[in-house]
């Protein structure tokens, strides 16, 4: 019988177990359940994103400034300076689920300074230089969150993009006595730059709190270009380049938000020559979800 009581209470004791095992499964199912909410809620935070078959529209005004390298091939060498300009705009977006489509359109201003012409055998002159440029760029971006990838605090993404990036300059020689070859004796020399690239990337969004939040991403750009003068240069040309964004958000009210943050942006237009961007950005909109 001492045997047979040891037996019986061994079952008993496991059953006890189970139990209590039972009660914390349970336990830690509801609190999962509970996480996976606030995790839905969070993302949804960010002004660009919208429920799982839910729709999000919005608008919202950009400014953009920018200071960094120029690069201009002359033929006969490289001329380097730095070009810095402002340049508003205006972004349109709309998202359904886990896709959403940006537009955005800016216009503006640049001036390149530092740039000067050294003495070479196929142009023996030195001189400075003026190089000012009116942008006009037209963007479209298409987004896709991997929401079965997100975790609490990060929700991945890839997008793919064109970008249309159009400079018309105004480039005039400083030194008295110089003039463009085959310009009219013009010392001014107007041209056209124009850079078309695609952009493949991944990203993320890192909902912080349901006010505020970032968003980083990265993208490889492919670009073909073209360039055309008054003296009847001309050059087209291809290459890879990069792009990096990052953006930080925060919402004011029931819809309004405020962004800002900083751009990298590589256009690798080859013989055509290359676009630069390093600037950063404000932006200010209203999302309707």
């Amino acid at each position: 019988m001492k045997n047979l009581k040891q037996i019986v209470c061994i079952p008993v004791a496991t059953i006890i177990m189970s139990m209590g095992a039972t009660q914390v499964l349970a336990e830690t199912s509801m609190e999962s359940g509970s996480t996976r909410v606030v995790e839905d809620t969070l993302v949804l935070k960010d002004p660009t994103v919208s429920a799982s078959g839910k729709w999000v529209f919005g608008a919202a005004l950009e400014g953009l400034y920018t200071n960094g390298p120029a690069k201009y091939n002359v033929g006969d060498q490289v001329e380097s300076g730095t070009i810095s300009g402002a340049r508003p705009g205006l972004n349109l977006f709309a998202g359904y689920g886990d896709v959403t489509v940006n537009y955005a359109y800016r216009n503006g201003n640049a001036d390149t300074t530092g740039l000067y012409h050294y003495a070479t055998a196929t142009n023996p002159f030195n001189y400075g230089q003026t190089f000012s440029s009116k942008i006009n760029e037209n963007e479209i971006t298409v987004r896709w969150l991997l929401r079965d990838l997100s975790t609490t605090y990060f929700t991945p993404y890839l997008y793919a993009g064109y970008v249309d990036a159009k400079y018309d300059n105004t480039n005039t020689i400083t030194t008295p006595g110089l003039v463009w070859a085959n310009n009219n004796n013009s010392p001014t020399l107007l041209s056209t730059n124009e850079w078309k690239g695609s952009m493949l990337g991944i990203g993320g969004i890192i909902p912080l709190t349901k006010d505020y939040g970032f968003r980083l991403d990265g993208a490889l750009t492919s670009t073909s270009a073209t360039y055309t003068a008054s003296n009847g240069g001309y050059a087209t040309g291809t290459g890879l380049g990069s792009r990096f964004t990052g953006t930080m958000y925060y919402n004011i009210a029931q819809g309004w938000n405020i962004q800002a943050g900083g751009r990298y942006q590589y256009l690798n237009g080859g013989n055509a020559g290359s676009n630069y961007i390093a600037g950063v950005f404000a932006m200010i909109g209203y999302s309707y979800k």
